[in-house]
């Protein structure tokens, strides 16, 4: 059996082929590596379900359920029930994430022994043609206490 991971990362995915490899390979390039990433094939029609079915092939922190279409809250309530890390992250499969987000959302939530951490978004092109990103300095975000 492999030892737990400390982040998982569930994905539900509904056919999204065009934009799954840029969702697939924003998560393989994370600076932090101790994540396991559970896909949820939800029925798609379009070829991700086989894409899926690739990227575990090439990397075993990816695993695959395939099931029938039943909605984003069920295959994100799926994923719940395959998590073996401390923390969970929600990822949509039609985004990518910069390649610090794991580091930093873990970090913090060691540092300020919190339950729950969240991050703000920016809207890009859907097109992925972004490929690089400035490096993130944490100091350069003030944390805000939700109770």
């Amino acid at each position: 059996m492999l030892a737990p991971m400390t982040i998982s990362v569930i994905i539900p995915v509904y056919n999204v082929l065009p934009l799954l490899t840029g969702c697939l390979d924003s998560l393989r390039k994370q600076t932090y590596g101790d994540f396991e990433c559970i896909c949820i094939d939800d029925g798609s029609t379009d070829g991700s379900g086989a894409l899926l079915d690739e990227y575990v092939k090439q990397d075993s922190r990816f695993s695959v359920v395939h099931q029938a279409n039943g909605g984003l809250s069920k295959a994100r309530n799926v994923g719940l029930e395959k998590v073996t890390g401390e923390y969970v992250f929600f990822l949509d499969s039609d985004d990518y994430i910069h390649p610090q987000t794991l580091e930093m959302l873990y970090n913090w939530a060691v540092q300020y022994k919190a339950d729950v951490v969240a991050c703000a978004f920016v809207d890009t092109s859907a097109t992925y043609t972004q490929t690089t990103f400035p490096a993130l300095n944490p100091a350069d975000y003030t944390p805000v206490e939700i109770k």
